[in-house]
């Protein structure tokens, strides 16, 4: 198994590269929120930013939470997507349920994971990744800093 942790931005960015027998370990637990969800891929690269904006303060100082999917040979959404969404979020993956389009339902998860139960029933579109990035949450992005991490991957 390969792993190696990157520094990115004060976060860290976990890409597993052969992380097969790593599936027995992951944890299916599921964390869900709601609020409001832009999905801004990147058609160059097979990257993703999904910027989501809660309901309900996610630290003491923001309500942000800006997802940044390294994806892994596999095309992300092709179409850039906004509105209310409920975020499932857990050990190795996010999910994305619209709340008025039955058509945008996205589960993003690494290649050694399986859909968490609790999700099976949602039937979502899957991709895969290699890598999840979370920023905003202590200190929400500008909407600059959110057009350079889709554009380039960095803020």
């Amino acid at each position: 198994m390969l792993k190696r942790i990157l520094p990115v931005v004060g976060v860290f960015l976990l890409i597993c590269g052969l992380a097969g027998a790593q599936a027995a370990h992951r944890s299916d637990d599921v964390n869900g929120m709601a609020g409001t969800v832009r999905i801004l891929p990147n058609a160059a690269g097979s990257c993703t930013t999904v910027v989501f904006t809660s309901n309900m303060p996610v630290s003491n100082t923001s309500n942000q939470i800006v997802f940044w999917l390294q994806g892994d040979k596999m095309p992300v959404p092709a179409a850039a997507w906004s509105g209310a969404a409920r975020v499932f979020t857990g050990d190795g993956f996010i999910g994305i349920a619209a709340k008025d389009n039955p058509g945008v339902k996205y589960l993003f998860l690494f290649t050694d994971r399986d859909v968490p139960p609790l999700l099976v029933p949602f039937q979502f579109k899957t991709f895969n990744i290699v890598g999840i990035a979370r920023y905003g949450e202590h200190k929400p992005l500008t909407e600059k800093q959110i057009a350079s991490l889709a554009a380039v991957g960095h803020v």
